[in-house]
């Protein structure tokens, strides 16, 4: 039998979009650009090689939230070149928006 596939929510009040799969609740907030994404960090590290290198360093420190909802959160870091990253601490430059 295979897998259930992963749903996405999205909620009215919440301009979030939610990924989840079964039971595994949302751990990770990433904001790409001007969207706000929650997803489980097990399933990011299943299906990302980034994920599974920068969700579990080396140094055993895990990014961590400003949020008690969330163990990290990632937002959009823009280059001099153009180029985009996912970054897990703010820097200069890179874009952070609140709701």
């Amino acid at each position: 039998m295979a897998p259930p596939k992963a749903k996405k929510q999205k909620l009215a009040s919440d301009p979030s979009i939610i990924f989840t799969l079964g039971g595994a609740k949302p751990d990770v907030r990433l904001r790409v650009f001007t969207q706000e994404f929650h997803a489980n960090s097990g399933i990011l590290k299943i299906h990302s090689e980034y994920f599974r290198k920068f969700l579990e360093p080396s140094g055993g420190v895990q990014p961590a939230s400003a949020s008690p909802l969330f163990h990290s959160d990632w937002y959009t870091q823009v280059e001099k070149d153009g180029t985009w990253v996912l970054a897990s601490y703010p820097k200069v430059g890179q874009f952070i928006f609140s709701n």
